[in-house]
């Protein structure tokens, strides 16, 4: 059997006069994944429930505060040696709360249009998807 691992990923919305945008991380050369756009996020650690992990995580890897709004369904992407589980959040970004690339090569807020137009991690395209089906 196939080990199971729990990642959470948050996908941070911004209101615009253009319509809701959303935040895609470029990942660094030399990753997994590297150079192509993921949703920010990381594993859920023992005895961490999902939201909290999230919490915790964009902390970690974008230095500001946010607020889960609601769970997106979870997506199972199989790798080489194990299955992911990756859990997805709407957020919202707490007051003053400025995202930084800590981990990431690049941030930006992007439009439904652009957001297809980026390479995106495999695991990530089934939950961009989910996000643009709810927002047409």
């Amino acid at each position: 059997m196939m080990n199971i691992l729990d990642v959470c990923c948050a996908l941070i919305e911004l209101p615009s006069a253009q319509g809701t945008l959303l935040l895609g991380a470029k990942k660094k050369a030399g990753q997994s994944n590297g150079l192509f756009y993921e949703f920010p996020g990381g594993k859920v650690e023992p005895g961490e429930n999902a939201r909290d992990a999230i919490i915790r995580e964009i902390r970690e890897e974008l230095g500001c505060a946010v607020h889960p709004v609601r769970m997106l369904t979870p997506v199972r992407h199989r790798e080489r040696e194990r299955i992911i589980r990756l859990i997805p959040f709407l957020c919202r970004l707490e007051p003053c709360a400025l995202p930084r690339p800590l981990e990431h090569e690049s941030l930006g807020f992007f439009s439904g249009r652009m957001l297809e137009k980026l390479p995106w991690a495999p695991a990530d395209l089934p939950v961009l998807r989910q996000w643009m089906e709810e927002n047409r």
